[in-house]
């Protein structure tokens, strides 16, 4: 919660109480003072202490039950592999976006072989990964100084974990 004004806190802390269990938790941080998206995402990536990391944004959603379950299965057996992404919609004025029926999804790219893994060099021009969609393995220090160039940490980041391992499209 970086410094929110709604009620965030109160849902988080429901959330927390809500899902106990054995071999997951939730761990809720308040801020008391807004660090910016930048500054709130490296703080949260320093406090992780799993072995995988995915966040999702407060203005999206998952659609895929078993998302993360078959993403942290990829990486389990694929140790090569630094991070893996989904597709993703968007979501306007009642529409999916780019197609109505919601079966196309804005990622990847059509210039990217959803075959091959995507390399650093293709990160360079174009950011295909939605930070909703993705789950990467947990490494310290992603967050380097030159990202506070970016309006945001998303592009970077993905940069950061290409460096690392490869990285896979999982069609769904």
């Amino acid at each position: 919660n970086d410094c929110s004004t709604d009620n965030t806190e109160d849902v988080l802390n429901r959330l927390q109480t809500t899902f106990i269990k054995d071999n997951f938790k939730i761990k809720v941080f308040n801020q008391t003072t807004n660090l910016g998206e930048i500054n709130n995402t490296k703080f949260l990536l320093d406090n992780c202490d799993g072995d995988y990391i995915s966040y999702i944004d407060a203005d999206d959603f998952w659609i895929t039950p078993n998302k993360l379950e078959c993403q942290i299965d990829f990486l389990e057996k694929n140790t090569d592999y630094s991070m893996c992404f989904t597709g993703y919609l968007q979501y306007i004025d009642g529409e999916f976006i780019p197609t109505a029926n919601g079966q196309t999804w804005l990622s990847p790219p059509m210039n990217i072989d959803v075959e091959n893994p995507i390399l650093p060099d293709m990160l360079i021009s174009a950011n295909p990964i939605s930070s909703s969609s993705r789950v990467f393995r947990n490494y310290k220090n992603l967050i380097k100084d030159y990202f506070i160039d970016f309006p945001y940490s998303d592009w970077p980041l993905n940069f950061e974990i290409s460096l690392l391992g490869k990285i896979k499209y999982l069609n769904f």
